[in-house]
């Protein structure tokens, strides 16, 4: 014999899936947040509700997720090289939220593209991310410059983990070269600050030379790109290194 439901057991009987389609997917319980950078790329996923994209967007696949390795570079201090100064004053005098499990792993910096904001480094969040991975080259209209914008963020907290009052300000420093093809360096960008502003959890540090980094150049080469944020009361060091190729194509 044949069991046929009622209208009222339809009605009060989901379908396997629907609590699955009905549930938001919070990027929190996906990933960390742990600097501006991430929750903008976070913010465009959201918009889809599909949690394989906001995985994608968080680094989480195999196709954006490659690994930034805080190697050892004889030019730098090595991770974890600085020495420990112990406290101070908050920098800018912000009086940020106290509280919360804040290690030294949540210090990270961010490399993004300004245009699109599709092109993301960073050395920690979501897993470490390589911004030539996905975008390895920049490529300029026939017959004239290759240029672009980098938004660069350095962060020592995040939204939800925040750094407790009264750290010393880690120093940020910014350093850039590019090579044409005959191997010569014809632009050198070095912009330090070693006393940046905390602005709020999880929000980059204000830096002196600004959050924008624009590199142009009239013919082909390499940028060779070294970020760093030098923490003095951790201890702790984390560099981002990256090269990406600028491609100008000839009149003739």
């Amino acid at each position: 014999m044949f069991a046929i439901a009622t209208d009222a057991q339809r009605q009060s009987t989901p379908h396997p899936n629907t609590q699955a389609r009905r549930a938001p997917i919070h990027p929190t319980s996906l990933v960390p947040i742990s600097n501006q950078i991430v929750l903008r790329q976070l913010s465009r996923a959201v918009e889809s509700t599909d949690e394989s994209s906001i995985a994608t967007s968080s680094g989480a696949s195999a196709e954006t997720g490659g690994i930034v390795q805080r190697q050892a570079d004889p030019n730098v201090p090595a991770d974890g090289g600085t020495t420990a100064t112990g406290g101070g004053q908050t920098p800018g005098g912000a009086t940020p939220a106290s509280g919360g499990p804040w290690t030294p792993d949540l210090l990270d910096i961010g490399l993004q593209d300004k245009a699109t904001g599709t092109c993301l480094g960073t050395v920690g969040a979501g897993g470490g991310l390589i911004y030539s991975k996905k975008c390895p080259s920049v490529t300029g209209p026939f017959c004239q410059p290759a240029g672009t914008t980098f938004l660069v963020d350095f962060t020592v907290d995040a939204t939800n983990l925040p750094r407790p009052a009264g750290f010393t300000p880690p120093t940020v420093w910014v350093h850039m070269t590019f090579v044409n093809g005959a191997g010569t360096t014809t632009q050198t960008i070095d912009k330090k600050d070693s006393k940046p502003t905390y602005v709020a959890p999880g929000s980059a540090l204000k830096t002196s030379f600004g959050q924008e980094i624009s590199v142009g150049t009239s013919e082909s080469g390499s940028l060779h790109i070294h970020l760093q944020l030098a923490d003095p009361d951790s201890g702790k060091t984390i560099d981002y290194f990256d090269t990406i190729q600028f491609i100008v194509t000839p009149c003739t």
